[in-house]
């Protein structure tokens, strides 16, 4: 094998200690040109790495686990030295949470042992009043298909050519959509994808017993995401120069059937057109066939690169126990401001009502909509 003798950041000590020479040019060694190895990419410094807060944060992790559960973290090891990316996206994305877990509860989170043929959470929760919660631990990894266009891109030559004087540039463009492209027949833009693609995430979520809260916390902070600055779209509504687009995000968990869908929608008093609508429930609305509320989880934890958001199931009985917010507040980036949780004064049902009927006003009548609204 060549000897590519990568040299790990040098603040991550942890994992200097951790991962020998030899195991970092081999995860080199199998990086694309278009991404790193996701264990390349949070210890290295490269154009294609993590943010500087994400590997810190990552190698704190390491530390936080070494000390309190290192049988856990060897067993860990070979995944994060995965030659398939998911695999070692995963295992950082267990690492992240784990620690993060430990931040808050402390020596009252332990991890599940697995079981053949069981689905199972990956970690438990004693609560300081005596009761339980379980946890599981999604990675969301780019588009196949969306990556491999962009390796290919990668892998291209250049045909277009720019001479300024003596000097010869070759330019070359492409798009890249991490959520996946649009399906143009069934009337879908960009947003209506992530939509989808977000309130179909572990869409089967069995692993969650029925008798103690559930919490699924998704990871969003490999290197491919973080361009996309996602925290931004966890508000039904985004504007920017008299544009207005939805949230993503938000809309995944909470959208309901027929809503509008904005994308970089110009709202004037003459608005019409709108072409885009959700054809399906968000998340925590959608119905199995025998219309029973298809999942099961008390609310779902989205970690960003700085930005670690609470989305609460907003059904009666699904409620997250208030000990469990109160003390995840202490996780390094978890965010009060732009969770949504159930409040003393409103519940989130009727805020979630609020601002689909908004959309509704906004779709029918422009900035007249939006102006009435909001008096």
């Amino acid at each position: 094998m060549k000897k590519f003798m990568v040299q790990i950041d040098a603040s991550l000590q942890d994992w200097k200690e951790f991962v020998s020479p030899g195991e970092m040019d081999a995860i080199f060694a199998q990086s694309k040109k278009a991404r790193l190895h996701p264990l390349a990419a949070v210890t290295t410094d490269n154009r294609l790495s993590n943010s500087p807060e994400v590997r810190l944060w990552t190698n704190d992790a390491l530390r936080i686990v070494k000390i309190h559960d290192s049988d856990w973290l060897t067993q860990l090891k070979k995944h994060l030295l995965s030659p398939d990316f998911s695999t070692a996206e995963a295992a950082l994305g267990e690492l992240r949470t784990y620690a993060a877990l430990k931040q808050a509860f402390g020596d009252r989170v332990e991890p599940i042992k697995k079981e053949k043929h069981k689905k199972t959470p990956d970690f438990l929760l004693k609560m300081r009043d005596g009761s339980q919660m379980v946890i599981e631990v999604h990675t969301k990894n780019p588009n196949e298909p969306e990556f491999l266009k962009l390796e290919e891109f990668h892998n291209s030559v250049p045909t277009n050519y720019v001479d300024h004087g003596r000097f010869r540039m070759a330019t070359a463009e492409t798009t890249y959509r991490p959520f996946g492209a649009p399906n143009r027949e069934k009337k879908e833009c960009v947003t209506a994808n992530v939509i989808s693609k977000i309130a179909a995430t572990k869409s089967r979520d069995t692993q969650f017993p029925d008798n103690i809260p559930s919490v699924l916390w998704l990871d969003y902070q490999s290197a491919e995401w973080e361009p996309f600055h996602l925290a931004g779209h966890t508000q039904p509504l985004m504007s920017h120069l008299g544009e207005l687009s939805t949230g993503g995000i938000w809309a995944g968990f909470y959208g309901r059937k027929n809503m509008p869908i904005f994308e970089r929608t110009d709202i004037l008093p003459s608005l019409c057109g709108l072409t885009f609508r959700m054809n399906h429930e968000g998340r925590f609305f959608a119905r199995d066939e025998n219309g029973h509320l298809a999942h099961r989880a008390h609310g779902v934890m989205v970690a960003f690169s700085k930005d670690w958001l609470l989305f609460e199931n907003p059904h009666e009985g699904k409620s997250l126990p208030p000990i469990f917010v109160t003390e995840s507040l202490k996780m390094r980036w978890m965010k009060l401001e732009g969770s949504w949780l159930q409040g003393p004064e409103r519940s989130l049902q009727s805020r979630i009502e609020a601002s689909v009927e908004r959309m509704n006003l906004i779709a029918r009548r422009g900035w007249q909509g939006l102006e009435e609204n909001s008096r």
